[in-house]
């Protein structure tokens, strides 16, 4: 049976093949760096996400049994990596959970649809890390709120209040921009 070009790399890897490493690095890295840019505080902090990520990457290949998962199996490591180092940096403080949040209606949602991704992207930049990162995992990366709730370990229920503030947040900060836009 023919192998396909990710199981000869991921078996070249296995191998300590270096041209192998580095072109596993280079098809991955820019991607993933986009990852770990979202859940970072600054391109600094990314790259350095960027980098132990690599590191567990390469560490890791031997759980790798179906190479089709490997990009996924990727980014996985990348958001790890990225969460852990938030909470060492505790930027990830634990939530008060207030039954109101529950509540919090957000009268400018459809200011999100309209916008371009690269200013939403630069707009949840800079929200809380908590917030940042459940709009990640959930809203970007695909996770339910019970998946990124263990991920976070936190509650369901924060995961859920956490993407409410963040959105009403959001909406705040990108309604000024929508405003300047339709003048």
């Amino acid at each position: 049976m023919m192998k396909n070009d990710e199981e000869h790399l991921i078996e070249r890897c296995k191998r300590n093949d270096q041209r192998a490493c580095k072109e596993l690095y280079d098809r991955y890295a820019p991607q993933m760096f986009g990852v770990c840019m979202r859940y970072s505080q600054s391109k600094e902090a990314a790259e350095e996400v960027l980098h132990d990520g690599f590191i567990k990457v390469f560490n890791g290949l031997e759980r790798i049994k179906d190479a089709k998962k490997l990009g996924g199996w990727i980014r996985s490591v990348m958001i790890h990596t990225a969460l852990r180092a938030a909470k060492e940096e505790k930027a990830l403080p634990h939530v008060e959970i207030n039954e109101q949040s529950e509540g919090l209606i957000l009268e400018s949602e459809d200011i999100l649809s309209r916008l371009d991704i690269h200013i939403i992207l630069s707009a949840i930049q800079k929200l809380p890390s908590k917030y940042r990162s459940a709009i990640n995992l959930c809203m970007i990366d695909g996770y339910n709120y019970g998946e990124a709730a263990k991920i976070l370990g936190v509650e369901e229920v924060t995961v859920r209040t956490n993407i409410v503030r963040a959105r009403a947040s959001l909406a705040d900060m990108l309604k000024g921009y929508y405003d300047l836009r339709d003048k």
